[in-house]
This record gives C-alpha cells, sequence and structure tokens, in this order.
C-alpha cells in the first residue's frame, strides 16, 4: 500500500528563496498563500473554478483568473478576471470569455491578458502548415492577442498574433505525436 504525504514533505532552508509561494489546485476554488514551512499563511475562496493563473499585487490583493462556460472548448481556459482582497471581496472584474493563460497588471492600473480571437473565414485560408481537419469543434480557427483593458472594462490596447507575423514565413506546426 503506498502512503501519500500531503502539505511540504521536503524542506531544505539552503536550496529556498524565502518569501511565500502562491498555489491553486488545478480545478479547484480556492488559492492558497504558503509560508516557508508549509503553513497556509492566507486563502481566498473564488467564485468560481480556477482558470490558469493568479498573483499577489503590490497592495496585497489577489489577482486571479477563473473559468466560464461562455467561452470556446479549448484547453487552459478561464475568461473571467477578478481582483480580490484580503477578505476575499470583489474590488474589480472583468470578463472576456476568450481570455485564457496569463494575465499581468500594468504600472497604469490596467491588466494585459492573453485572449483567443476567431480569425475571419478568408484571413484563416491565407495561414500555411497544420493539419486538415484539426480544426476546433466550432469550425473556427483561433489566434492568440495580447488585450489591455482599463479598470472600467474597455478595450485600450490590443495585439494580433496575425497582424504582426508573416504568415508565409511562419507556418503551423502539425500536432506533435503522443509519446509511446
Amino acid at each position: 500500500m503506498r502512503v501519500l504525504q500531503y502539505g511540504v514533505t521536503l524542506r531544505e532552508p539552503g536550496r529556498m528563496q524565502p518569501g511565500y509561494v502562491l498555489f491553486g489546485p488545478t480545478g479547484g476554488r480556492e488559492i492558497f498563500l504558503l509560508g516557508e514551512g508549509g503553513d497556509i499563511a492566507h486563502h481566498w475562496r473564488l467564485p468560481a473554478v480556477l482558470g490558469n493563473y493568479g498573483q499577489l499585487l503590490p497592495n496585497g490583493n489577489l489577482l486571479v483568473s477563473m473559468r466560464t462556460p461562455e467561452g470556446p472548448k479549448l484547453n487552459a481556459a478561464a475568461g473571467r478576471i477578478v481582483e480580490m482582497d484580503w477578505a476575499g471581496h470583489i474590488v474589480w472584474e472583468h470578463i472576456d470569455h476568450f481570455q485564457h493563460h496569463d494575465l499581468q497588471p500594468a504600472p497604469n492600473g490596467n491588466v494585459v491578458y492573453l485572449a483567443w480571437s476567431l480569425v475571419p473565414v478568408e484571413k484563416a485560408k491565407k495561414f500555411k502548415g497544420g493539419e486538415p481537419g484539426s480544426e476546433h469543434s466550432d469550425g473556427g480557427v483561433y489566434e492568440d492577442v495580447l488585450r489591455e483593458v482599463d479598470r472600467e472594462g474597455n478595450v485600450v490596447w490590443e495585439w494580433r498574433v496575425s497582424d504582426a507575423l508573416d504568415l508565409e514565413k511562419y507556418p503551423l506546426r502539425k500536432r506533435a505525436s503522443p509519446a509511446r
């Protein structure tokens, strides 16, 4: 019988950086701030399932993404970005059902995040490479977009991969075969 261990199971102070670790279990609805010994220094209960990332802001608030059911059915989905105070109250929120992976506060108070964008059919035809028939279930091809939103939720800046890269020079890769 294999005994499972929980929490910090090995601690080597000489190999550690001092400080805290922010930890959110995949598929969970909580974020934990762990001390150097693995103790729970603080935790936040999320109003939805954790998306991908969370981070502590300089003011002690938590900036975190959570999943929404309305977005595209792609891996690493999120869609709801919230800032929560130390007591767990939402002090700011932004919904973009196409938001995924990373997010970062900007020095001006805005938030920059990564999102998907459905590429118009005519533009998608210009994409080279990939695998025929590997389009998503909605028939679309998605590209990455960086978006910056202000505290009112207005998109104030956007950068699209297909506008910045020469689609002829950078073809899509084929999906990697599963390891055997």
